[in-house]
C-alpha cells in the first residue's frame, strides 16, 4: 500500500504541477524559439525537482527508501537542475561543445554558463556518490559518469521528444541491469513525470530546458554509476566518452537523420510535418543552433 501512495502521490503531483509551471513560465515571458521558429514555455523540466522531493519525502517517512539515496538523488536533481536553469537564462547564442566553451573563456573572456555547468557539474556529482558509498576512490569514477551523462541528454535535445525517448532507454536499461527496489523507486519519480511532460514536448508545445534534460541524464547516470555492474558501467563509460569526442566534431542531428533507423525512432510520435515546413520557410538547410526568444518583460 505504501508503494501505491507513492507512486500515486509522484503521478498526482506531476499532474498538478505541468500546466501550473507551464503556464506560469508562459505569463512571464520564459519562451523559447523551438526548432521550427515558434515560442514555447522554457524549463518545464524545473518540475522534476519538487516532483521527486514529494515522492521521497514520502519514500523516506515510510522507509521505502534509504536516507543516503534519496539525499543523493535529490542532490544530482536540484544541483544539475539549478545549473541548467541558468543556462536557460542565457538569452544569447550559445558555444557549441566544451572546446566551444573553452574558445569564449581564452578569445572573449567569457565565462559561458556551460562552462560553469562543466566545472560545478563535477563537484556536484562526486558529493552524491560520496554520500552514498563513503568513498572517495569508487566515488571519484561515479562521478564522472555522473557528469558526462548528464551532458549526454544535453546533446541529444534539439528536437521535439529526442531527449525524453533518450531517457526512457537509459531508464529502462538502469533497472535492467539492476532490478532492486530502491533503483526503481528513485527512477519511478522521474519516469512519471517524464511520461506526463512527453505529449507537450513531442508535439513541440513545451520545452524540458537545460534544467529539464540535465536532472533526467544526472539522475539515470547516478543511477547507473552507483548500481550497475562493473562490466557494464566500464561500457556504458566508454560510450560516454566516445559520444563526447565525437560531438566536438559532428552533428547528431545530421547524423540521425543520415541513418533510417535512427530517423524513424527519432520522428516516432512526432511526424516530419513540422520539420517540413520550418525548412521550407527558412528556406535552407537547419543548423544545429537553438534560435533563442528574448522573455517578453
Amino acid at each position: 500500500m505504501t508503494v501505491l501512495l507513492y507512486l500515486v502521490l509522484a503521478f498526482l503531483t506531476a499532474a498538478v504541477l505541468i500546466p501550473l509551471w507551464t503556464g506560469l513560465t508562459e505569463k512571464y515571458g520564459h519562451l523559447q524559439n523551438n526548432y521550427c521558429g515558434r515560442p514555447v514555455p522554457q524549463s518545464a523540466g524545473m518540475v522534476f525537482i519538487p516532483v521527486y522531493a514529494c515522492a521521497a519525502a514520502w519514500g523516506r517517512l515510510c522507509r521505502l527508501l534509504q536516507p543516503a539515496e534519496a539525499a543523493g538523488v535529490f542532490i544530482i536533481a536540484a544541483g544539475f537542475g539549478l545549473l541548467g536553469l541558468i543556462d536557460d537564462f542565457e538569452y544569447e547564442e550559445k558555444a557549441k561543445g566544451f572546446s566551444g566553451h573553452l574558445r569564449s573563456l581564452i578569445e572573449k573572456g567569457r565565462i559561458t554558463t556551460g562552462l560553469l555547468k562543466a566545472v560545478f557539474g563535477f563537484p556536484l556529482s562526486l558529493s552524491a556518490a560520496y554520500l552514498l558509498t563513503g568513498n572517495i576512490i569508487p566515488a571519484f569514477p561515479q562521478a564522472c559518469i555522473t557528469a558526462l551523462s548528464a551532458n549526454f541528454l544535453n546533446l541529444l535535445d534539439l528536437r521535439p521528444g529526442r531527449a525524453l525517448k533518450g531517457f526512457f532507454l537509459l531508464a529502462w536499461a538502469a533497472i535492467l541491469l539492476q532490478p532492486r527496489e530502491s533503483v526503481v523507486l528513485l527512477l519511478v519519480p522521474f519516469l512519471l513525470c517524464a511520461m506526463a511532460l512527453f505529449p507537450r514536448d513531442l508535439a513541440g508545445r513545451a520545452m524540458l530546458g537545460d534544467c529539464g534534460v540535465n536532472i533526467l541524464g544526472g539522475v539515470a547516470g547516478f543511477l547507473m554509476a552507483c548500481y550497475a555492474p562493473p562490466g557494464p558501467r566500464l561500457v556504458y563509460f566508454l560510450l560516454l566518452l566516445i559520444v563526447h569526442g565525437l560531438a566536438e566534431k559532428i552533428s547528431f542531428s545530421r547524423l540521425i537523420e543520415n541513418s533510417p533507423p535512427l530517423l524513424f525512432l527519432d520522428r516516432l510520435g512526432r511526424g516530419d510535418l513540422q520539420e517540413s515546413k520550418a525548412k521550407e520557410k527558412k528556406g535552407r538547410p537547419e543548423k544545429e543552433v537553438e534560435i533563442v526568444q528574448p522573455p517578453n518583460r
